[in-house]
């Protein structure tokens, strides 16, 4: 009986967002690759990771010799190029993005980085009272007050002019505890408004994938709504 060697390729199973997360924070691929993302003038990412610089001043390298009393050579031209074939395709793929949606390729690289996603905001917002600085002590406001909010009471008194008992009209205010919602609308709508950023490009890239050679992406790793709330079509 003749016998085929057949080289099967074996993978191991993995989802988009941890794919990102080895090829920005494992492999750490738009480094070792030099190749930079194509951000637009103005975008801005949150808490976006530094660049990595070398100090050229001579006296901080005088310092640094001081203290380990040595020497020591930097060897930076003598490393040879690794960057797994997988990480850099995927890269290519984000600097690709990031010509048509600088903001999304951004926010890939820059939780892949961290090994997170984006805060999705899932707290139901709750009423709270609204507070006041009074006395040096913070006090609920319990007595504030809409114009028109209120009604006429009659009420006795005396006339101004001649002294004579009358009946005096007395606009009465409805004082109410105003209250406010943590977390705001506000805080919402921008955690959300950047999550779904993150969420298309997440997409976007898995549904481009090539065929990798030690990864098999099963799933993006992230629902498109994940808050457990419900919420209005225009939120």
């Amino acid at each position: 009986m003749r016998l085929i060697r057949c080289d099967v390729l074996v993978t191991e199973p993995t989802t988009a967002v941890d794919l990102l997360t080895w090829v920005y924070r494992s492999q750490k691929a738009d480094l070792m690759s030099g190749k930079e993302l194509h951000l637009a003038d103005g975008t801005v990412v949150k808490d976006a990771a530094p660049a990595a610089a070398t100090s050229r001043d001579g006296c901080a390298a005088l310092r640094r010799q001081a203290v380990v009393g040595a020497i020591i050579p930097g060897t930076a031209h003598l490393q040879r190029y690794a960057l797994h074939p997988d990480a850099e395709a995927v890269h290519d793929l984000v600097v690709e993005l990031s010509r048509r949606d600088p903001l999304g390729a951004a926010l890939l690289r820059q939780h892949g980085r961290y090994g997170d996603i984006p805060d999705t905001c899932d707290i139901v917002p709750q009423p709270e009272p609204v507070r006041r600085l009074r006395n040096r002590r913070e006090q609920i406001v319990e007595d504030a007050a809409l114009p028109g909010n209120s009604h006429l009471e009659a009420r006795d008194g005396r006339d101004p002019d001649t002294g004579a008992a009358t009946t005096v009209w007395v606009e009465v205010a409805h004082p109410y505890c105003p209250i406010r919602y943590w977390p705001s609308a506000a805080t919402v709508l921008e955690a959300r408004v950047e999550y779904r950023a993150w969420w298309r490009a997440l997409a976007a890239i898995a549904g481009r994938l090539p065929r990798l050679q030690r990864w098999r992406v099963t799933g993006l790793g992230a629902q498109e709504k994940p808050w457990a709330w419900e919420e209005r079509d225009d939120a």
